[in-house]
C-alpha cells in the first residue's frame, strides 16, 4: 500500500514538473514553436509568426496566417487568448475569451466562407468551449455589404448550422460606416441578445441621411417590433428611397411587422403631392399587417406646414386614435386659406361623425383643387356635424361667368345631419348664416341672413333676407328628404334685382341693363333630374322696369308688359308679351316668344324679338 502511494505521489510530483515547465518554456522564445506545433497537432490551418504568455491564463499571437485555399491566405495582425480558471471542462479547454484585431475582408463573400469553413472544423473537433469572442478594427467589403472600422462582441457564441456565419449569443458592435442598398449607416452601435427565435435588441443607434436613429425592438414569430424607436431631422423623398433602396424598403417590410413606439422628430419629408416641414410625429401600437381599420393604436402629428398639391396648411397638428372599425379624430387644427381650422369626429369606413368643426377667417377661392376636398364625402354613407361655426370667412368664384363671391360669411350649424344613407341632404338640424356682402356679378347684397331648419328629413327654409342696393330679395321653402321623391316648394320675393346677369347667357352681341321685381311660387319633385321635369308647377311672376338694350354699342330705352309664366307639370307657358320703345303707350315694337318644356330640348327656347329704327334685333336663349 505505501508503495502504490509512492508511485501516486512520484507521479503527480513529475506530471506539476512538467506542467511547470511547459509554462516556463512558454514564457521564453520557444513559445511560438509549442503553438504552431500545437496547431499542427490540431489541424487547424493556422501559422503564427510570434507567440507570447503571461502567466497565468494570457496568450497574445501576432502575425497570424489562416490558409483557406491552396496557396490563399488570410492575414490576422493580432489575436489574443484568455484561459479560463477552470481550465478544463467536459474534456474540453475553457476559453474565458479571444480578442482578434486588424482583420480586413475585401474579398468578404468568399473570405467569410472560409471563417465559416475554419468555424465548422473547429467546432467539429469539439477541443474548446469558447464564453467569449470579440473583433475590433475589420474592414469588410462584399459588393452588397461594406463595413469600415467595424468591432464586435459575442458572449457566448454558439453556432446551431454549419451554414450559420453569424454566431446566436449576445452581441454588441460598432462601426464607423456601414453601406447597404446604397445607403450609408454612419456611427452604427447595436447591442443584440441574438437567438434562434425571439431575438432582442437591446439598443440601436446610427446616423443615416443626416438623420440621428435609434431604439430597441423584439422579435415575435410574426416579425419584429419597434419599441422606443426615434428619428430625428430625417430629410428625404420617400419617393427616391423607395426607388434607390426598393430592396431595402422590401426586406424592411417584410421583418417590422409591428411599432410599438415611434418618434419622428424636427424632420422633412416629401412624397409625391405631399410635403411635410419640421415634422413632429408619434406612433404607438399599429400592426403592419393590418389595414387601417383594424388597427388598436395611436398616432399624433404636428409640422411648421404641410402641403399636398394645391393646398398648403401651417401648423397643422392631429391626434389619431385607432380602434377596431373606427378613427377617433382630436385636435386637428391648423391655418388653411389664411384662416383657422378645428375639428374632432370619428371616422369609420362609411361614415363620418364631427363633433366639432370650426373655421375662422378663411378666405378660399373656389377652384378644381378646392373642390377636390369635396370628393372624399361622395363615398360615405353617413355625414353628421354636431358644432359647425363659420366666422369671418370669405369664399370667390371667379373661374366662370358669372362670377360670385361671400365676404364676412358667419354660420352657425347644430346636430347636422348632412347626408343619411348614401343620400345627401338637410337631414337633421338648426342653421343660422350671415354675410357682410353677397354679389353674384353685379348683384350685390349686404347683411344678408338666412335660417333654416330640418326635423328628421323635413327640411324648411324659415328666413332668407338679401338686401341689396336698390331692393331686396326674401324666400322661404321646404323640402322632404325622407321621401325618395323629395317634394318640395319655394316662394321667393324680389324687387331691384338687376337684370344684367342674363347678359352672361345670351350669345348674341346684345346686353340687357335694367331692373326686376318677382315673385316666384314653385313646387315639385326633387328626387332626380326626370321627376323634377315631370313635376315642376307654380308661377313666376315680373315686373322690369329702367331697361335698356345695348346693340352695335347703341342704346335702346325699352318697356315689357308683365311677365307671367305658369308652369304645369314641367311645362312653362305664358301670355303674348309686347315690348316698346320707351313707354307701353307706345307701339310695340317687338315680343317676348316661346316655350319652355322640360321634357323636350327642342322645346326650351325664349326668343327676344325688337325692330329699332328698321333693324331687327333677335336674341334667342335655349335652356
Amino acid at each position: 500500500m505505501k508503495k502504490t502511494i509512492s508511485i501516486l505521489f512520484i507521479v503527480i510530483c513529475l506530471t506539476a514538473v512538467c506542467l511547470a515547465s511547459l509554462l516556463l518554456v512558454l514564457q521564453t522564445k520557444h513559445a511560438t514553436w509549442i503553438v504552431n506545433r500545437t496547431l499542427d497537432y490540431l489541424e487547424l490551418p493556422i501559422t503564427v509568426k510570434q507567440a507570447q504568455y503571461t502567466y497565468p491564463n494570457h496568450f497574445e499571437l501576432t502575425d497570424i496566417s489562416l490558409n483557406y485555399q491552396e496557396g490563399t491566405s488570410l492575414p490576422i495582425a493580432k489575436a489574443e487568448l484568455w484561459l479560463s480558471e477552470s481550465l478544463l471542462h467536459n474534456q474540453q479547454i475553457n476559453i474565458d475569451s479571444i480578442l482578434v484585431q486588424g482583420l480586413s475582408l475585401q474579398e468578404g463573400k468568399e473570405q467569410t466562407i472560409a471563417l465559416k469553413e475554419w468555424g465548422n472544423q473547429l467546432r467539429s473537433q469539439q477541443h474548446f468551449k469558447l464564453h467569449q469572442l470579440a473583433i475590433a478594427q475589420l474592414d469588410y467589403s462584399d459588393g452588397v455589404y461594406v463595413g469600415r472600422d467595424i468591432s464586435v462582441q459575442i458572449k457566448q457564441p454558439h453556432w446551431e448550422t454549419e451554414e450559420q456565419i453569424i454566431p446566436y449569443g449576445e452581441i454588441q458592435l460598432s462601426a464607423a460606416q456601414a453601406y447597404w442598398q446604397q445607403q450609408a449607416f454612419d456611427n452604427l452601435l447595436i447591442n443584440l441578445d441574438y437567438k434562434p427565435k425571439d431575438s432582442t435588441i437591446y439598443g440601436l443607434s446610427f446616423k443615416w441621411l443626416g438623420a440621428q436613429v435609434s431604439g430597441q425592438a423584439e422579435q415575435y414569430p410574426q416579425g419584429w417590433s419597434l419599441v422606443n424607436f426615434t428619428i430625428e431631422q430625417l430629410n428625404t423623398s420617400i419617393d427616391d428611397l423607395q426607388t434607390q433602396s426598393a430592396d431595402m424598403l422590401s426586406l424592411i417590410q417584410a421583418q417590422v411587422t409591428h411599432i410599438n413606439s415611434l418618434d419622428i422628430i424636427n424632420s422633412q419629408l416629401t412624397h409625391q403631392d405631399l410635403t411635410l416641414e419640421n415634422l413632429n410625429l408619434s406612433a404607438e401600437n399599429l400592426d403592419l399587417t393590418s389595414d387601417l381599420w383594424q388597427q388598436k393604436g395611436y398616432l399624433s402629428l404636428a409640422a411648421d406646414n404641410l402641403q399636398w398639391q394645391e393646398y398648403q396648411l401651417i401648423e397643422p397638428s392631429f391626434k389619431l386614435t385607432f380602434e377596431k372599425d373606427k378613427l377617433l379624430i382630436d385636435d386637428f387644427n391648423g391655418e388653411l386659406y389664411q384662416g383657422d381650422v378645428y375639428l374632432s369626429g370619428e371616422l369609420t369606413p362609411n361614415s363620418l361623425h364631427l363633433t366639432q368643426l370650426s373655421i375662422s377667417g378663411v378666405k378660399a377661392t373656389l377652384n378644381s383643387e378646392l373642390e377636390a376636398l369635396f370628393t372624399y364625402p361622395q363615398y360615405l354613407e353617413q355625414l353628421s356635424i354636431d358644432q359647425l361655426s363659420v366666422e369671418n370667412s370669405q369664399l370667390i368664384q371667379i373661374n366662370t361667368k358669372p362670377y360670385w363671391q361671400g365676404t364676412g360669411v358667419n354660420l352657425d350649424a347644430k346636430q347636422l345631419e348632412l347626408k343619411r344613407n348614401g343620400r345627401w341632404g338637410v337631414w337633421q338640424g338648426d342653421i343660422r348664416a350671415t354675410a357682410n356682402s353677397l354679389s353674384l356679378d353685379n348683384i350685390i347684397g349686404t347683411q344678408a341672413i338666412v335660417e333654416m331648419s330640418s326635423d328628421d328629413g323635413l327640411w324648411q327654409l324659415n328666413r332668407a333676407f338679401i338686401p341689396l342696393e336698390s331692393g331686396y330679395i326674401e324666400g322661404v321653402g321646404e323640402m322632404q328628404f325622407e321621401r325618395l321623391s323629395k317634394p318640395w316648394k319655394l316662394e321667393i320675393s324680389a324687387d331691384g334685382v338687376p337684370i344684367d346677369i342674363l347678359n352672361h347667357y345670351i350669345e348674341q352681341p346684345v346686353e340687357l341693363a335694367g331692373f326686376a321685381e318677382m315673385d316666384i311660387n314653385l313646387n315639385g319633385l326633387a328626387g332626380d333630374n326626370l321627376m323634377l321635369a315631370h313635376s315642376l308647377s307654380g308661377q313666376l311672376w315680373s315686373e322690369l322696369r329702367d331697361t335698356e338694350l345695348v346693340h352695335d354699342e347703341q342704346s335702346h330705352r325699352l318697356a315689357f308688359e308683365t311677365l307671367d309664366w305658369q308652369f304645369i307639370r314641367g311645362i312653362g307657358s305664358h301670355q303674348p308679351i309686347n315690348v316698346y320703345l320707351n313707354e307701353p303707350s307706345d307701339a310695340a315694337i317687338g315680343s317676348i316668344d316661346g316655350q319652355i318644356d322640360l321634357l323636350d330640348e327642342d322645346k326650351r327656347i325664349i326668343t327676344l324679338s325688337v325692330e329699332v329704327e328698321g333693324e331687327v334685333i333677335l336674341v334667342e336663349k335655349k335652356f
